[in-house]
């Protein structure tokens, strides 16, 4: 149902559960006074990108600290 919000405009939310492989069959039509036209969205999957940037920059440092731990040894002649 339609919900007051604290500004005297109203707000409703719908849901649905679907399938993964019918994800490419869903779309959402959005009208709000705040958009210029309304705008229709698809589901689009998650981007794992942020999880690869994280592995690469935990890889480079990892390999940076041990490089520098050899390094530091070599010259302080232990």
């Amino acid at each position: 149902g339609w919900r007051p919000n604290s500004d005297g405009t109203y707000y409703t939310w719908a849901s649905i559960e679907a399938r993964p492989e019918e994800k490419d069959k869903y779309r959402c039509r959005v009208e709000h006074a705040s958009l210029p036209e309304p705008g229709l969205y698809a589901w689009e999957p998650e981007s794992n990108l942020v999880a690869i940037v994280l592995g690469a920059v935990g890889a480079v440092a990892a390999v940076a600290t041990v490089g520098g731990f050899l390094i530091w040894k070599r010259a302080s002649g232990k």
